[in-house]
């Protein structure tokens, strides 16, 4: 009678450390759920900045007008003085702006590799497996976007800089086109950033595809889980709590 009291107490008290161990876990998990989500944010306050960055720099914005006086100095209805001042004017305006805007390019990829990284770390700390694979799926993805961010600025880059030297060949033939054109490396020099920007165009579709997967992966492991969601900057709490992560 005593030892089957003695094993019910030990059964007991077996049952209550289980418990306390599951709830321990439970909390664990809600714990790296929640540092998971600061760094889901993170990663896409980032991802938002370093693509307008990315767009800054290109045709559609032209914020220093680089692209204006380039087409300008590739103008074949103008004429050889026109040409070269254009192309006068896009040089100065590169030697101005554009050496310092990939820069600022090149940091805010540098930026967004680490928060991915944290995003990795953040979700191989989740405990719950099935939680976890889907954390790590998001990283995933996250990751896919960075490269797809680090190859435009790569891109982004080496056009520039054979645009430069395009613009030097116009320069140097006085505005004439038969001239530039004359030597060759004008040739190659246009056929090749017309190459890098179709893998531009690329790169971008592939960012893009990649953010969605991340949102959509994060939205069903939010669909079962308590996952909190935090306002990105310049958001609202409330718009954060209420909207749709997708």
């Amino acid at each position: 009678m005593k030892l089957a009291k003695t094993a019910r107490i030990v059964a007991l008290g077996a049952s209550f450390v289980a418990a306390g161990c599951t709830l321990d876990l439970f909390h664990r998990d809600q714990d790296a759920l929640d540092r998971f989500s600061h760094a889901y944010t993170d990663f896409l306050d980032t991802g938002e900045v370093t693509e307008s960055v990315w767009k800054y720099v290109g045709p559609d914005n032209d914020p220093f007008g680089f692209w204006v006086a380039f087409k300008g100095a590739l103008d074949p209805n103008s004429y050889d003085a026109g040409r070269l001042a254009q192309a006068q004017a896009a040089i100065a305006v590169y030697e101005k702006s554009m050496p310092k805007a990939l820069e600022a390019e090149a940091g805010q990829v540098d930026k967004l590799d680490k928060t991915v990284q944290r995003l990795f770390e953040a979700a191989n700390a989740i405990h719950n497996t099935e939680y976890r694979a889907d954390a790590v799926q998001v990283a995933k993805y996250a990751r896919e976007a960075e490269a797809s961010f680090a190859l435009g600025h790569d891109l982004t880059d080496r056009r520039t800089r054979l645009q430069r030297r395009m613009l030097d060949d116009i320069v140097n033939a006085g505005g004439s086109l038969a001239r530039a054109f004359g030597n060759q490396s004008l040739k190659v020099e246009l056929d090749e950033t017309i190459k890098i920007s179709d893998q531009l165009q690329t790169a971008a579709n592939r960012s893009t595809t990649a953010m969605r997967n991340v949102k959509d992966t994060l939205s069903a492991l939010k669909g079962r889980t308590n996952l909190k969601t935090y306002a990105l900057k310049g958001e609202s709490t409330e718009n954060a709590a209420g909207k749709d992560t997708r």
